[in-house]
């Protein structure tokens, strides 16, 4: 159990202690109702019982059904404040882990296994919130339960209480020695169940490619491999717990049979009365009750704490620094200084000197792999440059508040990300406000509001994930739609016109043109009709600027746009 992430855990009650204590007094006020029932047992039997009093026995059995009906009133309102607590805990826990997967740089998503972690965040909130709800429900009401019946059974019986904390004690401490197997054998089950779980997705996602390659069997064998495990980790996990909880349930059960022979023998010998043995074995059945409760709840602690510790080691990771200005800045120009940038060990930038100014086209070209999409990358704050700087509007990106200065770009990737859900919601992502016309307008300027009216359900048609029931080219003029709805100063556009005909790419250039008279845009692209709207053309060579100028220039140097 490591402390340091018990502490983290434990901050998130901070906020709520004062709930968590009133669900705690109301099991101790539940504890306290069981001990006027232990007497009035007593007594029933001692006096009313024993001297025939039927009227007095009818009160003290009236009594009884109300006690406990208070007792069950306390559980139920204890139950629903520990259920409320709980999930406003893990809510907040998962809205904390929402948040720090957008503080991670980039850098992390490029090494990062994605199914794996969404496995970890999703399995281990869920065991997380299972084991809050234990140790809230559950474990700590047993414990304090269990503690508030300790001194009725000595108050009723100090002799038979030692004896038989005397006898269980040492048992108890003997099958104690099965946590660690237990333990052991259901973190190996998260580990494996993890991995299964990733490998679902995995076949879900390459599902068309291994289909085209006709490797079915392949993944077949794969994925039965990690299911075996699975089963084989899945079923020792299962016994472990079974042994553990069989174990412990024996224990208590031994410790009811001794009360009844032990007591037994008492009241035959005149030490105890048999009001005494019932009201003692009453109370023993109480405790023998939370004790039963805590040990079903310890596999789920026990799961809980091992998703504990994943998410612990996800959420406190150290990053690397990033930009943290708080200069409140929308882009209008950015320029270049010297920049140099490298994956790893190989540079794909060197010496950039670039300038994007605050209206006009600036078409950066050149061949695959030249690093035309990694200026993109450093322009959107995703990576720090490894020498040299970035200015926005005059400003070093350093001061800037990033993520505000994205909010000011219009981003269309070279691969559009659509997901699954409606044309309208595609486009409005980001954008839930966005009005009607503003939604048709941005559609007509990205030429896509024609076969959007010809789906079946116009906008709210949903075209699948990924967008898979659109062609290239619509999904390219969605993601368009989606970049000019958002109406910013600039637009950075990479390789926008890869799947679209002669005709389409025209018109959208000429949109570009006209819109550049009050925006910055930057395009990638190696498109002939596109660069030759340019105001100004950088040719990038293996990661360096080998040319800057305008159209005729360009093409009287290079002749032709390079082919993809």
């Amino acid at each position: 159990m490591k402390q340091s992430c018990w502490k983290y855990y434990l901050r998130f009650y901070k906020q709520h202690r004062y709930s968590l204590f009133l669900a705690i007094a109301l099991s101790v006020a539940q504890s306290l109702v069981m001990l006027p029932i232990a007497l009035l047992i007593d007594y029933l039997f001692n006096h009313a019982i024993k001297h025939s009093n039927f009227h007095l026995l009818v009160w003290i059995g009236l009594g009884i059904l109300m006690l406990y009906l208070l007792g069950n009133i306390l559980a139920l309102l204890g139950r629903n404040l520990s259920l409320n607590l709980t999930k406003l805990i893990i809510k907040s826990i998962r809205i904390e882990i929402v948040q720090r997967l957008y503080s991670y740089p980039q850098k992390y998503y490029d090494i990062v296994d994605r199914s794996k972690l969404h496995t970890v965040i999703v399995q281990d909130t869920e065991r997380l919130d299972v084991m809050s709800n234990a140790l809230i429900s559950i474990i700590l009401p047993a414990l304090v339960m269990s503690l508030g019946l300790l001194p009725i059974l000595f108050y009723l019986n100090w002799a038979l209480s030692f004896f038989l904390i005397f006898i269980i004690a040492p048992i108890y401490l003997i099958s104690g020695t099965l946590k660690k197997p237990v333990q052991r054998f259901v973190y190996d089950f998260q580990r494996a169940f993890e991995d299964f779980s990733e490998g679902i997705s995995s076949v879900l996602q390459k599902m068309e490619f291994t289909r085209a390659v006709g490797a079915e069997s392949y993944e077949i064998r794969k994925q039965s491999r990690s299911i075996e495990r699975l089963r084989q980790v899945s079923k020792r996990a299962a016994f472990s717990q079974a042994l553990y909880t069989i174990t412990q349930a024996s224990v208590v059960s031994i410790g009811g049979i001794l009360v009844l022979i032990i007591g037994g023998w008492a009241t035959g010998l005149g030490q105890m009365t048999i009001g005494d043995l019932i009201a003692y074995y009453f109370v023993v059945g109480l405790m023998r009750t939370q004790l039963r409760m805590l040990v079903g709840a310890f596999p789920q602690f026990v799961e809980g704490n091992e998703s504990l510790a994943s998410l612990c080691d996800l959420l406190c990771m150290a990053t690397p620094p990033q930009y943290n200005g708080e200069k409140k800045v929308r882009a209008e120009s950015i320029r270049f200084e010297n920049v140099s940038f490298q994956y790893g060990d190989t540079f794909a930038l060197q010496n950039i000197n670039m300038n994007i100014p605050r209206r006009g086209i600036v078409v950066v070209t050149g061949s695959n792999g030249a690093g035309k999409s990694s200026l993109i990358n450093l322009i959107l704050g995703f990576y720090v440059p490894y020498r040299g700087e970035l200015f926005v509007n005059g400003y070093l990106y350093s001061e800037v508040d990033i993520r505000f200065l994205r909010r000011s770009l219009g981003l269309v990737p070279q691969n559009p990300v659509l997901f699954q859900g409606t044309v309208w919601e595609n486009i409005t992502y980001g954008m839930p406000d966005a009005q009607k016309e503003e939604v048709i307008k941005a559609s007509k300027m990205a030429l896509a509001d024609q076969f959007i009216e010809n789906l079946s359900v116009g906008f709210d048609t949903v075209i699948g994930e990924r967008g898979i029931r659109l062609s290239g080219g619509e999904r390219q003029r969605i993601a368009i739609a989606r970049a000019f709805l958002r109406d910013t100063p600039m637009l950075l556009l990479d390789e926008p016109m890869t799947y679209l005909d002669g005709e389409i790419v025209t018109r959208l250039s000429n949109t570009l043109k006209e819109l550049s008279s009050n925006k910055s845009i930057l395009i990638i692209t190696h498109n002939e009709d596109v660069i030759s709207q340019a105001d100004l053309i950088y040719h990038l060579d293996r990661g360096k600027i080998d040319f800057v100028g305008t159209p005729e220039e360009y093409f009287q140097r290079f002749g032709r746009v390079e082919g993809e």
